[in-house]
């Protein structure tokens, strides 16, 4: 059985600059307005999913590349 993730950090994924040390628990709300990130944020766990499944590469590319997963673009 796979073990839950307690806490999270995340920096330059698409709209999400720097999160840092977020708390999870057994069921977790997210409110926000309209382009805050939550979206992004839950897509994070499907990319990890793929991840995991060994689907990265064909993940990312059909989303556009790895450009469109980092925070505002290419540097």
């Amino acid at each position: 059985m796979a073990r839950p993730i307690h806490h999270l950090t995340l920096r330059g994924y698409k709209s999400i600059r720097r999160l840092d040390d977020f708390e999870l628990s057994g069921v977790n709300v997210l409110i926000g307005a309209n382009g805050s990130g939550k979206s992004n944020f839950v897509g994070f766990f499907h990319l990890l999913r793929e991840l995991v499944e060994r689907r990265l590469e064909k993940t990312v590319n059909k989303a556009g590349g790895a450009d469109k997963q980092l925070y505002l673009g290419p540097k």
